[in-house]
This record gives C-alpha cells, sequence and structure tokens, in this order.
C-alpha cells in the first residue's frame, strides 16, 4: 500500500540569487542573451566535469574564461563529492565592465556543507540537467519556483514524509513550496499508477488557487526530479485542483446548492471591508481587530 513519499534530491549545481536574476534578464549591458544560453551550458559542462579548470580569484572563488564568455563559480568538496555554486557570469566583449564590476565585488561566505551553500543559493539541480540543453534552458529563463534551493531540513522533510501531516511555520518560512514539492511527487505516482483512486489539491480561495496550479506545472514541467514521458497539458490537470468552498459546493445536490447563493458568500475580505465600515462604535473597531472578529466567529461557528 502507497503510504508517503520519498523524494531524493540529488542536486550538484547551485545558482546564487545574483546568477539567476543574471540569467533571467535579456539585457544587451548585464543579462544572459538567449542565444548565448547554449555557450554557457557548454562552459558549465566543462567546469562540472573539471571543477577546478578555473582560475582562483580568491578563496572558494574561481573564474573560467572561454568562448568569449565569463563564469564566476566556486567548487565545493562535501564528503568526497563535488558541488558547484554559480555565482555570476558575463558576455567578455560586450559586458565588460558588468564582468570588471562583479569580479570586484563578489564575496559570498559559505561553510563546506549543504545546508550553508542552500542558503547562500537560490536555484538548484542535478548536475545531468546541464547535459540536456533544452531543459537547462527552460530551467535558467523559468522565473518560477521549480527549482527551488531547498534547506538542508526541508530536504530531509520531503525525504522522509510521511501521511497524514501537519506543516507549520512562519510567514515565508517555505510552507507553500513544501506542499507544492509534495504535490507535484503524489501527481508523479499517481502518473505512474502508483496510487489508486483521486488525488486533489485544496487551497482557501481562488486566488490561492491559480498560483498553485501555475508553481505545481512549473515543477512538473522544468523540475528533473518530476520528468513524465506522458505529461498532460497544462488544462488537463486543472481536475486535481480546487478551492475548498467549491470543492463542498460539487458535492451538494441542485436542490441544495440552491440554498448557498454566491451573492450571499462571505470571505474574510469582504468581512474586513464591511466591518471597518460599519455603524459599530469607532473604539470598537480599534479594540477589536477584523482578523481577531472574524476569528472569533468562525471558531465559535466550528464549535458548535
Amino acid at each position: 500500500m502507497w503510504e508517503g513519499i520519498s523524494l531524493e534530491l540529488n542536486n550538484e549545481i547551485f545558482e546564487t540569487e545574483q546568477w539567476v536574476k543574471y540569467a533571467l534578464s535579456n539585457n544587451k549591458l548585464d543579462g544572459m542573451l538567449d542565444k548565448y544560453v547554449n555557450t554557457f551550458r557548454l562552459l558549465i559542462e566543462e567546469i562540472k566535469n573539471e571543477p577546478y579548470i578555473g582560475e582562483e580569484e580568491k578563496t572558494d572563488l574561481y573564474r573560467y574564461e572561454k568562448y568569449n564568455l565569463g563564469i564566476l563559480y566556486s567548487p565545493v568538496e562535501i564528503d568526497n563529492k563535488i558541488y558547484i555554486i554559480l555565482h555570476n557570469a558575463s558576455h567578455l566583449e560586450t559586458q565588460k565592465e558588468h564582468w570588471k564590476n562583479i569580479l570586484k565585488s563578489t564575496n559570498i561566505e559559505f561553510e563546506h556543507n549543504l545546508d550553508s551553500i542552500s542558503k547562500v543559493s537560490y536555484r538548484t539541480y542535478p548536475k545531468w540537467t546541464v547535459s540536456d540543453d533544452e531543459l537547462w534552458f527552460a530551467i535558467e529563463k523559468s522565473a518560477e519556483m521549480s527549482n527551488l534551493s531547498l534547506t538542508t531540513e526541508q530536504s530531509e522533510f520531503l525525504r522522509k514524509f510521511k501521511f497524514p501531516q501537519y506543516i507549520n511555520g512562519q510567514a515565508g518560512s517555505g510552507k507553500s513550496t513544501m506542499l507544492y514539492y509534495l504535490f507535484a511527487n503524489v501527481f508523479y505516482f499517481k502518473k505512474a499508477d502508483l496510487i489508486d483512486g483521486n488525488i486533489m489539491f485544496l487551497t482557501e480561495n481562488e486566488s490561492l488557487l491559480s498560483d498553485t496550479k501555475k508553481n505545481v506545472w512549473d515543477l512538473l514541467t522544468n523540475n528533473p526530479e518530476f520528468k513524465l514521458d506522458d505529461m498532460e497539458s497544462k488544462e488537463g490537470i486543472d481536475n486535481y485542483f480546487n478551492s475548498f468552498k467549491n470543492f463542498l459546493l460539487n458535492m451538494l445536490t441542485e436542490n441544495d446548492l440552491d440554498k448557498f447563493k454566491e451573492k450571499k458568500y462571505l470571505n474574510f475580505s469582504l468581512f474586513k471591508t464591511l466591518y471597518e465600515t460599519s455603524k459599530l462604535p469607532k473604539y470598537i473597531i480599534k479594540k477589536y481587530s477584523a482578523e481577531e472578529v472574524w476569528f472569533t466567529i468562525i471558531t465559535s461557528c466550528y464549535a458548535n
């Protein structure tokens, strides 16, 4: 019986935020023009095969120049395995000032362990990805979150994940990212006929639903861990996503559905507007925020 996932993220190439910004930009002065993407890939192929091929600029910082292009990178040995951190790059002829500036200013400090290099990186993927020109181009030019660099704790969480699970954390702690990875992996197992029955990703509202579908689709199409030969179209995966409200409404009969008119639906955004513009005394509105009142009401409803 299928109980959970075991997602091994064997990533060996890491990209800093500065590299990602350069790769995404098509600016002639400080961006990776589309026509040079494959040539940069060839340089990285050489670097991954011979990590210390470049000239050392500073401790752990190397410069490799070839084909009129330059790459600033760090080869990092951890447990007898070499990882590559890509810091920045430049076209040596048309982006001389950019190359000069990054050689002077790049000074990223990190310890020689996976958690440390993950924290200074923005994007990561396996070495073999570089050998696939179409896939690597898609990764470099994707502004989505398909190959985000995960911390050691997050990677371990995905590797040992078992259902059911409760994910908690502060805003910006990566909860949504974990959910996207998890569902992409569940979808992968589903398409491989390793899961019986239906799967569903439920969100609180329609706005979250749109973002969720976009991010999971990007994972499925651009992250090497989830490559499928018979991938459905983007529209084809819509049936696997729903908002919690619509999920419940779809379970009702036509007679019952008539009792739940859309114009009577009250979400928090509308409640907050009505509450703050209501005829309640101003001192009440000031003392009890809309968030606090909303939470109290819905908690009481669930309790009853």
